[in-house]
């Protein structure tokens, strides 16, 4: 049973990192690809475009992730179906609240974001549909 068991972790070990490094080579591959169609600008205001993303998807998440699976696995563990039930619903709420909040501010706050921290007009409409999707990222982290 020790030998199987030792076989199929290596063989799981040695597909996850092919997979890895398939993944890697394409990710470079298109950054290559991405770098010469929009050059070295576009390239530093996409990454630009991405931090302010990140943290505004931080906010729209805030953690309801890591809340839901404690407050469902708590109830669960005690045998509670109904409270885990309204434990993710709860959650949702929560989240799509927070994600709609984040869809506002970033939103509204586009052209100050766009043309004073980040530095240039062009990024303004790329934030404002970046915003669009936090509602859906939020309530997707349940």
């Amino acid at each position: 049973m020790a030998l199987k068991r030792g076989k199929a972790f290596f063989l799981n070990t040695v597909l996850l990192t092919g997979v890895s490094i398939a993944l890697r080579t394409v990710g470079l591959v298109f950054h290559v690809y991405l770098s010469n169609r929009i050059g070295a600008g576009g390239m530093g205001l996409l990454y630009l475009i991405f931090s302010v993303s990140g943290f505004a998807a931080t906010f729209a998440i805030s953690g309801s992730r890591f809340a839901v699976t404690r407050l469902v696995s708590e109830k669960v563990g005690v045998g509670d179906w109904d409270g885990a039930r309204r434990s993710v619903r709860a959650a949702s709420v929560y989240a799509a609240l927070f994600g709609l909040a984040g869809t506002a501010v970033l939103f509204f706050s586009a052209g100050f974001i766009g043309c004073r921290l980040v530095g240039d007009p062009r990024s303004v409409l790329s934030l404002k549909l970046l915003s669009l999707s936090l509602p859906f990222l939020s309530v997707g982290s349940v």
